[in-house]
């Protein structure tokens, strides 16, 4: 099967990460960056940042490969959203990440009632679903622009979006 490109589009750029926390991962949620790690660093097993580590030690010196659940204090340090390939995945463990870059179209998994080219989403605290960011508030770092329109407010479900 052939890659698909949309008005010549790319592909998505993607890393792999370390996902420290201990949920189940699903297509377009939101992870952060663990800026406010406070962990000492250990030594990595050999071959940790291709295999994942078969010991207890985790890469606590992996700080721009470490990625957690958002919370309040890393909003704005987004990492990106987990690709198809590791939905499924439940951490701590290694997972794919989609790279927010300006203009790429990404899935979202969402809890807001998206309108195409109005509804901004971002991330919110203590969830990985990207939560639509109101302008009367500012509460929220803006992520993406919904792509299409569909009312996911009362059941989280995925949308079409572009990073902004």
């Amino acid at each position: 099967m052939g890659l698909v490109q949309y008005n010549g589009e790319g592909l998505n750029e993607t890393k792999v990460v370390w996902y420290e926390g201990t949920g189940t991962l699903k297509t377009g949620e939101v992870l952060c960056y663990d800026d406010d790690d406070t962990n000492a660093p250990v030594a990595l097993p050999a071959g940790s940042l291709t295999v994942p580590p078969t010991s207890a030690i985790l890469p606590r010196n992996l700080r721009g490969r470490e990625v957690k659940d958002p919370a309040t204090a890393i909003l704005y340090a987004v990492a990106g959203v987990v690709a198809a390939e590791s939905s499924g995945l439940t951490g701590p463990g290694w997972v794919t990440l989609i790279v927010p870059r300006k203009g790429d179209a990404v899935t979202l998994f969402t809890n807001g009632n998206c309108t195409k080219g109005t509804t901004v989403l971002g991330a919110a605290d203590a969830t990985r679903t990207a939560s639509v960011v109101t302008d009367s508030g500012y509460n929220l770092p803006a992520l993406a622009i919904c792509l299409q329109t569909v009312d996911r407010s009362s059941t989280n479900g995925t949308v079409l979006a572009k990073f902004i």
